[in-house]
């Protein structure tokens, strides 16, 4: 049966210091982040988010030329095209929804 054997966070080799202290929740850093660390801080951020006006518009035109003339996958071209009929729906105003889009 194989030995399961486990190791504090701290004594991952492969991280920063400043990930460690990040992850561990050091006082340290605490003035450089306003979110406390861990899963239940995901609500706070995510309605903070949403009260940020956006220029979606905008985010579309810039994302579009980042990508122009770059051989990128099917999936990413569908979520660019999904980004730019979201900006549309958003235009119209016609209907309201969250919509999760990932670039």
């Amino acid at each position: 049966m194989p030995v399961v054997e486990s190791i504090s966070f701290s004594d991952i080799p492969h991280f920063s210091k400043r990930d460690k202290a990040y992850q561990l929740d050091s006082e340290a850093l605490r003035p450089f982040y306003k979110y406390d660390v861990g899963i239940a801080a995901f609500e706070e951020v995510i309605s903070n988010r949403s009260k940020f006006k956006t220029n979606r518009a905008l985010l579309h035109k810039v994302v579009k030329a980042q990508y122009n003339g770059k051989k990128i996958s099917d999936k990413l071209k569908d979520n660019i095209d999904s980004t730019e009929w979201v900006v549309r729906s958003i235009a119209r105003r016609s209907f309201f929804c969250r919509v999760y889009i990932q670039l």
